[in-house]
């Protein structure tokens, strides 16, 4: 028995060598570059399945933070969901970290509000000394990025939609504050609005009649202790952040809601399928 198993093995193993391996890649998928005068983004582009077919219909569009990580799975769970019916099938954009620098220091740059030097939850300390940026990205997005995509592929200018995770989300959470108007949607999930001692409640607004809608996820609290003494706990600050953001704009959607069994690391895929079925759900 034990060489007949072994037989199959060796029958059914695969035959290639290291020239014949094909990478995976995604379909319908392409990479554009954005250049501005000292930066340089990759832009990963899906578009939609009938796209090519029925030139006249204009899609949502999802413009995503994190884009390496969040393009593939966005990639997926719309792939899921538009096949199943449940949803528009939207046009997704990934914005990569800048190609001229560290990750750790684009990422961090690009998505904090305030100049942290000694942020202790921090990628490194050589991020946390190009800290605070994220006015400057917000012009890239709001100049360059999103005039790219409205000129080159058809967008339904209704249907403008951004989403971010931890950092991703305290960003998402900057521009509500700041040019709440950029976007129709926003999905923030587990966002670091704990980030420089909470630095993004700093940035109040007068109230607007802009009226985005809004969903917040977080992971749940964990214990009454946690939330009693909160420095970084994300669902107090997320909670705190929705209901000061209701005062600001009192005529947009805003909802909050945490996510019982989650971690960190786990909101994401929750936060988007979620949301993508609450702003485009058939």
């Amino acid at each position: 028995m034990k060489k007949f198993i072994l037989s199959l093995v060796v029958l059914f193993a695969p035959n290639f060598t290291l020239a014949e391996v094909i990478p995976f890649s995604i379909e319908r998928t392409h990479v554009e570059t954005i250049i501005t005068k000292d930066r340089e983004y990759d832009l990963f582009i899906k578009t939609p399945r009938f796209y090519l077919k029925d030139t006249e219909k204009k899609y949502p569009i999802i413009v995503l933070s994190d884009g390496s990580y969040s393009f593939p799975l966005v990639s997926s769970i719309t792939r899921q969901m538009s096949g199943g019916g449940v949803i528009e099938e939207p046009i997704i954009v990934g914005v990569s970290y800048d190609k001229k620098t560290r990750w750790d220091i684009s990422r961090t740059r690009d998505y904090t509000p305030t100049y942290s030097p000694n942020e202790e939850q921090s990628h490194s300390k050589e991020a946390n000394l190009k800290s605070g940026g994220a006015d400057n990205y917000l012009l890239i997005i709001e100049n360059t990025i999103l005039p790219f995509m409205r000129a080159n592929y058809r967008v339904d200018r209704r249907k403008e939609i951004y989403a971010g995770h931890s950092y991703g989300g305290l960003f998402g959470g900057f521009i509500l504050k700041t040019k709440p108007e950029l976007f129709d949607f926003y999905i923030l999930s587990d966002p670091s609005f704990w980030y420089h001692n909470g630095s993004i409640f700093g940035f109040q607004q007068e109230p607007s009649n802009h009226n985005p809608n809004v969903v917040i996820f977080s992971q749940a609290r964990k214990s009454e202790l946690e939330s009693q003494n909160c420095g970084q706990c994300m669902a107090e600050n997320a909670e705190n952040f929705s209901n000061d953001l209701k005062k600001q704009l009192p005529k947009a959607k805003i909802e909050y809601f945490e996510l019982e069994n989650e971690i960190h690391e786990t909101v994401f895929p929750i936060s988007v399928s979620r949301g993508l079925r609450n702003f485009l759900g058939k």
